[in-house]
């Protein structure tokens, strides 16, 4: 049993290392294609995932809703594919939603430019120019989805337990590496409180989705914070019945025993200078 993230750079051996994980430790993988299952069974739209999916945004999705729903529901599968204890989620800011939660196992792999560009040239059969164009393309896609999405730089060490440099590290070697991190007692004897948090993660999440995206409560600067069942909420309305809605909403998710309403009600006021 394992909950570990892996983000990697093109080129990196990072996929590779992510099937022999899954194979070698049977952990379940959230990669781009269970997603799109993921957003299926949630009723979101996949054009939403193809769209923000480790890419990149415009100037203009700053001012986009759909920006907003796609990191929701990001983060709604990611907290409950981790809530299983047993995880290997693949890229898609994993090391930053699960940031803090004791015995998650955060690995980076990368290489040099050179030594990604000659696999490329290798796997794909493409000349040196092509090789290049692919890798700056998926860092900047990579960078900018993390950029704007966590306002984090992507490559920063300092988001990770485990850095993994392939340059002259074979993909199996760096598999044991990470196997030896998983076993070791540290993580091991964080496994139960690293469960208990990622639950209630999971439980303020669903309590959010009840009232944003299945009332349509429109709440503003939501939190929903839960504990042993109980889920704290806070933000603010310009409409007073919205509060007892969002009550109401958040009581009927699976999970919560009790809620505390923190919800302010801010009258809409206008000036004429």
């Amino acid at each position: 049993m394992a909950v570990v993230t892996l983000s990697r750079s093109l080129g990196s051996l990072g996929t590779q290392m992510a099937e022999i994980l899954q194979q070698r430790m049977d952990l379940p993988r959230l990669d781009k294609s269970s997603l799109e299952g993921i957003f299926s069974d949630y009723g979101e739209a996949l054009e939403n995932l193809e769209r923000y999916d480790e890419k990149r945004p415009s100037f203009w999705d700053n001012f986009s809703s759909q920006k907003d729903r796609y990191l929701h529901f990001l983060k709604t599968a990611i907290f409950e594919f981790a809530g299983t204890g047993n995880a290997l989620i693949l890229g898609r800011g994993g090391q930053i939603i699960l940031a803090g939660i004791p015995g998650v196992i955060k690995v980076q792999v990368t290489a040099p430019i050179t030594v990604r560009r000659d696999r490329l040239m290798k796997r794909y059969g493409v000349e040196e120019n092509q090789a290049m164009a692919m890798l700056r393309q998926s860092d900047r896609e990579r960078s900018g989805f993390h950029r704007f999405f966590f306002n984090v730089d992507w490559d920063s060490p300092d988001l990770h337990d485990l850095v993994i440099n392939t340059r002259e590290v074979e993909a199996e070697t760096a598999v044991a590496m990470i196997g030896s991190l998983v076993d070791s007692p540290p993580f091991r004897e964080q496994a139960q409180r690293q469960q208990e948090l990622i639950r209630d993660l999971s439980l303020g999440h669903r309590a959010a989705t009840a009232i944003l995206y299945h009332a349509h409560i429109p709440i503003q600067f939501l939190e929903a914070e839960a504990r042993n069942g109980r889920v704290s909420l806070r933000g603010s309305t310009v409409i007073r019945a919205d509060i007892d809605r969002a009550t109401r909403a958040a009581a009927e998710v699976k999970g919560v025993q009790q809620v505390d309403n923190h919800i302010q009600f801010v009258p809409m006021t206008f000036s004429m200078g």
